[in-house]
Order: structure tokens, then C-alpha cells, then sequence
């Protein structure tokens, strides 16, 4: 009789352990969509697929200028009234209410993301920045002589206030570069055009070791500091380096096959083409890079050329060329079905995108997931 009751008791008790492990399960179901922005729910009622991407919904952005390694992540970008602003990844939708200009305006964040560099009705500007996103205004040498006045577009900085960019001067659109450590600015070095003028450039990026890249009579060139020769980068008649990394990668763009493609150049000096998805699955016939980090991943975009505002996609490559697409590779926000523009990321993988939600183009901090980042399964 005893013996019956501890056995009765024991499957009582193994049945209320069975019914706990299954509430259990249950409630682990339950809990699964709280992580939505790291997966992608299958069409079934339990299956969730993880993604390599989360997004954060930064608010309305017009452009986007770059973000920073720091942390928290800083932001630059303007937003639909042509003012810049600087924020933090803290931030979230109040991104495009930390505005440093109520003039027309364009920012750039630095690498280490203790500076911004912009325009302000085509005045080189400059700011500090400080771990909360808060700026102050920051000394800006004045443009060089023969450049005319509220004529210049910056485009590229560093972290110890050296920007980069182009000014109107009599005979054309010359490189200059905006040095506040020694409170000094100069038009860049460039070769003699065949009318024997000083050929038109731009300077479009800085990195920490004075390597400045752009572009002259509309060819992508290097310049080994503010004082140096232009190098040309062979990559053939319209071209340009947009943006070069602290370790030597450089991006820009150049024609291929009569399209425009991007380009990465590894430190080795070997250029690859960015790949694109199989026309067969999805036709874009051109691409475009808007920033690249340490270890030469760059992203950008994919289009077809005859419909490019339509047909943008964000995309993302590796040094060889490697392609991924961001859309694919992210659990999407509500509202979002493509990511239309990649214009940052920095060396921890965060990714700065533009989307459209509800009729409004956002921006969108990318942020590492647990699921494997998938590539295209053919390219060209």
C-alpha cells in the first residue's frame, strides 16, 4: 500500500514536471517575437529565422554623413530642410532634432567621431564633438587665396581636423584641404590640363595618416599628403576615390563595361569591382559606394541605370568584392520593404541606411545580429 501511494505520488509528481517543461516551451514560443528586430518569422506560427541585422529607426534623414567608431555611435546627416545635424545611436527618432545649423547645411562625421565638418551656405564649418552628441562650434581656417567666397563644398575629415573638399576659383573647381591644427588651407597639387590651366579636382576623403583621395580631369588619384604630387590610381577615365581608410583601403567608382561600378583598392594596390546580383534574378547593371571601414568592407548601393531612383538597393561588399544584400539580410521594420541607400559603417559592423516608411525616407542604424549574413548566390 505504501508502495502504491509513493508510486502514485511519483506520477503525479512526473506529470506536473511533464506539464511544466511544456508551459515552459509554450511561454519560450510566447516570448520569441520580442526579438523581432533580430529575426524574420517564417510563414509558419513557431518558426523564426534569425537574421544577421536589427535595425534602429533613426527618423527622417534627407542624407546621411557617415558614423563614427565611437560609442555610442555617433551620426551625422541633414534632414529635409537642408540642416545638418549630429546625434548618437541613443537617440533614436530625436536624431533629426540635434541640429548644428538652421542654415542650409551639410555635416560629416569623423572616424573616431570627435569632430564634424560640413558646409553652411557653402562656408567650410567645423565642429567638436562630445560622447552625447553634443557639438561646439570649432576654428576653421579660411579658404585659400583664389578661391571665391561662400564657393566651397567639404566633404572629408579627420580626427585631428584636417577636411577635404573642392572650391570655385577662376579657372575651375580646384582640391583644397582645411588644416585647424595649424590653422592653414590649401589648394591640393594637381597636373596641368592639356588648355595648360590647373586641372579641375576634388578631394573627397581624409584618413588619420594624411592620405587624401579624389579625383582630377576626371580621374581617381591619391594624394601621400596635403603637399604631394597627385597619384594616379588606374582605374581609367571617369573615375574617382571617394573614401580611404586608416589601413589603406580605398573605394570610389569607375566605368565598367560602359556602367558605373564601385571599386575597392586593397592596400596592396589590387582593385577589384563591386559584384552585383545575377541579372537573371534581379537586373541592376550599377553600383555605387558610400563608405568603407578598417577592413575594407564597404557599402553603398545596386541600381539599374535606366530607372536608378526606382530600382536603388543597399548593398554591402567585402574586399573582394563580395556581394550582400542589406534588405535580405535584415529583420525589417514595420512598414519597410527596402533599404534604399547605405552611406556608413564603421569597424564594429553597424551599418547607417536609408529606408522608406509610410511614404517618409528614414534612416536606420544597423546593428549586429545572431543569424549568419548571406551573400547572393551569383554575381557578375
Amino acid at each position: 500500500m505504501i508502495a502504491m501511494n509513493f508510486e502514485h505520488t511519483m506520477s503525479r509528481y512526473g506529470r506536473a514536471v511533464r506539464l511544466s517543461l511544456l508551459m515552459l516551451v509554450v511561454i519560450l514560443i510566447q516570448v520569441a517575437p520580442a526579438a523581432a528586430q533580430y529575426y524574420y518569422r517564417d510563414p509558419g506560427p513557431t518558426i523564426y529565422i534569425a537574421k544577421a541585422y536589427g535595425a534602429i529607426d533613426l527618423g527622417p534623414m534627407q542624407y546621411t554623413g557617415g558614423i563614427s567608431n565611437s560609442t555610442p555611435t555617433q551620426i551625422a546627416g541633414t534632414d529635409f530642410s537642408n540642416r545638418a545635424f549630429v546625434c548618437t545611436s541613443n537617440d533614436g527618432q530625436n536624431c533629426p532634432n540635434r541640429i548644428v545649423s538652421g542654415n542650409v547645411s551639410y555635416a560629416r562625421i569623423s572616424a573616431g567621431g570627435s569632430q564634424a565638418a560640413g558646409h553652411i551656405s557653402y562656408a567650410p564649418t567645423r565642429w567638436n564633438v562630445f560622447s552625447t552628441g553634443a557639438v561646439s562650434v570649432a576654428g576653421m581656417p579660411a579658404s585659400p587665396s583664389g578661391c571665391y567666397a561662400n564657393a566651397s563644398e567639404t566633404k572629408g575629415l579627420n580626427d585631428s581636423g584636417q577636411v577635404v573638399g573642392a572650391c570655385n576659383t577662376y579657372y575651375n573647381i580646384r582640391p583644397v584641404i582645411w588644416d585647424a591644427s595649424t590653422n592653414t588651407s590649401r589648394i591640393l597639387t594637381t597636373d596641368y590640363s592639356p588648355a595648360g590651366a590647373p586641372s579641375p579636382g576634388w578631394a573627397f576623403a581624409i584618413n588619420n595618416s594624411n592620405l587624401i583621395a579624389g579625383q582630377q580631369l576626371q580621374e581617381a588619384v591619391l594624394w601621400n599628403g596635403p603637399t604631394a604630387a597627385p597619384t594616379k590610381l588606374n582605374t581609367g577615365t571617369l573615375s574617382k576615390a571617394t573614401f580611404v581608410s586608416d589601413t589603406g583601403f580605398i573605394a570610389g567608382e569607375w566605368r565598367y563595361n560602359g556602367q558605373t561600378r564601385g571599386f575597392i583598392r586593397n592596400p596592396n594596390g589590387t582593385i577589384v569591382r563591386t559584384l552585383l546580383p545575377n541579372a537573371s534574378t534581379n537586373w541592376t547593371d550599377a553600383s555605387e559606394i558610400g563608405a568603407i571601414n578598417n577592413s575594407g568592407t564597404a557599402v553603398g548601393y545596386t541600381y539599374r541605370t535606366s530607372d536608378q531612383y526606382n530600382t536603388r538597393r543597399a548593398a554591402m561588399w567585402n574586399s573582394d568584392g563580395t556581394f550582400f544584400d542589406l534588405t535580405a539580410n535584415t529583420a525589417l521594420p514595420a512598414g519597410l520593404t527596402t533599404f534604399t541607400w547605405a552611406g556608413g559603417i564603421n569597424d564594429r559592423g553597424e551599418i547607417l541606411v536609408l529606408g522608406v516608411v509610410n511614404g517618409q525616407q528614414h534612416a536606420f542604424l544597423l546593428v549586429r545580429g545572431t543569424g549568419p549574413i548571406v551573400g547572393s548566390f551569383a554575381t557578375y
